[in-house]
């Protein structure tokens, strides 16, 4: 991948919306990847970023450790946009720290992947450089999860490679195994999840007809928290569509096609403004943000990658529908 050109763009920010399109972002530089940049599209209340899209460069090895690292109480997810990633998983550490599951596994991370990795999952980069660079989008609970930021010895542990002499191969790989879709798994373990999206088959979304939706997280009672979207090129709506808002944060990258939406000001709001967010858009939505699909759709349709969350945990589908999804007025 050639590197990225600078320059800078903010849609909207204010009233609870934040919009940004990321193609024109300023690109800064990444403490922690050598050679490596990153686009900042939200951070937490100590300023640390807590949701990015970092670029590594082609043909450059990263600094690595050979025993692995671990983070203590961060949950990471990525989804990766372009380009390949060598990474090693290395096994799990328990509460106090000690590796008790030890184990080597290279996997090469590739446009469509993504990943769900719990705390205490221990991995790290090797010495192998990507051929053609990669970019990824990344968020997670809790900073200190790259070396250069200032709380991560706090946060992250380095293991030496030597750490322990415990279960190895696939013995301990086969003892957290967990049921998961065969369609694009590549690791399905109970504290790591990866996927290729590519390879998975779009379903029908329950709730909102005519949309098409692919699952990648779930929560403890098996309902979506993290998923892609696909709306079609036509109108989702018998009638004019209800404007409503949520009582938690939303959070949206459109990467592909384009998608009209309706932004009002307040629930009193009767006309709203035009929003018409592209490939590359980021849409951090706060609770109250009051929105609907433009009663006009997109000529194009969109697939949208959506994460939810209150206070850093995500909330589960079931709860998103039933109490947590607030109409404006009436559809008459």
């Amino acid at each position: 991948m050639e590197e990225p050109a600078e320059s800078n763009g903010v849609v909207i920010d204010r009233g609870g919306l934040r919009v940004l399109d990321t193609r024109e972002l300023e690109w800064q530089e990444h403490g922690s990847v050598p050679g490596g940049r990153s686009k900042e599209l939200s951070y937490d209340a100590d300023g640390e970023p807590t949701i990015s899209i970092v670029w590594y460069p082609a043909g450059r090895s990263q600094p690595h450790f050979p025993g692995g690292i671990y983070h203590k109480a961060s949950r990471e997810f990525a989804f990766f946009l372009g380009g390949e990633l060598p990474h090693w998983e290395f096994g799990r550490a328990d509460d106090a720290g000690v590796l008790v599951e030890s184990f080597q596994e290279l996997v090469v991370f590739k446009a469509g992947f993504y990943m769900d990795r719990r705390p205490k999952t221990v991995h790290g980069l090797g010495p192998e450089s990507s051929r053609v660079g990669c970019e990824v989008l990344t968020w997670r609970t809790a900073g200190g999860t790259f070396v250069s930021e200032d709380r991560v010895g706090e946060h992250t542990v380095l293991l030496r490679p030597d750490a322990s002499e415990s279960a190895k191969g696939d013995a301990a790989r086969e003892s957290r195994a967990i049921a998961a879709e065969a369609e694009g798994t590549v690791v399905g373990w109970d504290d790591l999840t990866i996927l290729d999206t590519r390879a998975m088959r779009w379903r029908p979304h329950p709730q909102r007809v005519g949309t098409q939706q692919k699952v990648l997280s779930r929560d403890a009672e098996g309902q979506a928290i993290v998923s892609l979207a696909w709306l079609p090129p036509e109108p989702l709506h018998a009638g004019p569509p209800v404007p409503f808002y949520h009582d938690f944060r939303e959070l949206t990258l459109v990467l592909q096609g384009e998608l009209r939406l309706r932004e009002f000001a307040s629930p009193s709001d009767r006309g709203g403004e035009l929003l018409t967010a592209g490939e590359g858009y980021y849409l951090d939505r706060s609770p109250g943000s009051v929105h609907c699909l433009d009663v006009e759709p997109s000529v194009t349709g969109c697939v949208l990658l959506t994460w939810r969350t209150i206070d850093a945990v995500f909330v589960n589908e079931r709860s998103f529908q039933a109490d947590r999804l607030h109409p404006t007025r009436g559809s008459g």
